[in-house]
C-alpha cells in the first residue's frame, strides 16, 4: 500500500516529492500545463484523469508530458465529471477509445458511479480494458460530505476482487483453439461415418451405405463425398467405423 496525493499547484509538488512513488494530475488541471510540466520534470509516473476532457485537449497535456520525458510512465483514466455519475453516464466504452488512440500507455478508470449490490459498474471498466481503477473509499457510507455516498466500502472491495478474479479466471486465452480438457469431447462427442449395411470386398461404397454416429474417432462426416464412390478394401460389417484403411 502506497501514499498517494493529488497537488494543485508547485509547491505541493515540491511538499510530496519525498512521499510519493507517482503523481495524480486531476481532470481539472488537464490544460494546467505549466503544472504538468512541472510534475513531469520529477521523473515519476503520472496518472493522469481525462473528465470532461477532448481528445485534442488529452493530446496536448500527453505531448507536454513527452516533451519532459521521452519514455514517460503514463496512466490515462477515463473519468466522467459528475459527482455522482449516473450510470448511463459512465460510458466505460470510452476507456477502448484512449486505449486505440494511445496503444502505448496504461489506460484506467476512475469512477464516481455509486456501489451497485455486485460491483457490476466497476467490473464492467475492467471488461473494457481498464487495468488501472481509482474509487473513493469509505469505512462508513452513511458519513455527511461529497465522498462516502458514492464511495465503495470493504464490502464493496471484497466483492468487487472476487469478481474481477473470476472474470480473469475465467477469460482464458485470447486465441480460439481447442485446449486439454475438450480432447475427449473432440473424440468421443463428435461423428465418424459408420457402415449402414454389411459391406462386401470390392463393393462400391454408396451414399445409403453410410450413417453418421459417435464417436468421433473415425473419418469425419466433413469427408463423406470423398469416401462415397470408394471401393470396399475387405469385408466392412454393419454398423462399423469406417477407415480410410478399409476404403
Amino acid at each position: 500500500m502506497d501514499f498517494l496525493s493529488t497537488p494543485f499547484d508547485f509547491q505541493a509538488v515540491d511538499y510530496l516529492e519525498g512521499l510519493v512513488p507517482a503523481y495524480k494530475v486531476a481532470s481539472a488541471d488537464i490544460t494546467n500545463h505549466p503544472l504538468i510540466r512541472y510534475i513531469t520534470r520529477k521523473q515519476k509516473p503520472i496518472i493522469l484523469s481525462t473528465g470532461a476532457s477532448e481528445i485534442g485537449e488529452i493530446d496536448d497535456a500527453v505531448r507536454i508530458i513527452e516533451e519532459e520525458d521521452s519514455n514517460p510512465e503514463l496512466c490515462l483514466l477515463h473519468c466522467i465529471l459528475q459527482y455522482p455519475t449516473d450510470p448511463e453516464n459512465a460510458n466505460l466504452g470510452m476507456i477502448g477509445h484512449l486505449q486505440q488512440i494511445y496503444p502505448e500507455y496504461t489506460v484506467g478508470y476512475s469512477d464516481h458511479v455509486p456501489p451497485d449490490e455486485g460491483m457490476i459498474t466497476l467490473l464492467n471498466s475492467v471488461v473494457n480494458g481498464a487495468t488501472v481503477i481509482e474509487k473513493h473509499f469509505t469505512l462508513d457510507k452513511s458519513l455527511e460530505g461529497n465522498d462516502h455516498y458514492h464511495a465503495m466500502n470493504p464490502r464493496d472491495v471484497r466483492t468487487f476482487r472476487q469478481n474481477a478474479e473470476l472474470l480473469s479466471t475465467t477469460t482464458g486465452s485470447p486465441r480460439k483453439a481447442p485446449i486439454d480438457v475438450e480432447e475427449d469431447s473432440r473424440r468421443y462427442a463428435r461423428r465418424s461415418l459408420v457402415a449402414a449395411r454389411e459391406i462386401n470386398e470390392g463393393e462400391k461404397i454408396t451414399r445409403e451405405d453410410i450413417l453418421i454416429k459417435r464417436p468421433g474417432t473415425g473419418i469425419p462426416p466433413a469427408m463423406i463425398e470423398v469416401v462415397t464412390g470408394r471401393i470396399a478394401r475387405g469385408q466392412i460389417e454393419a454398423d462399423e467405423l469406417l477407415t480410410w484403411e478399409m476404403v
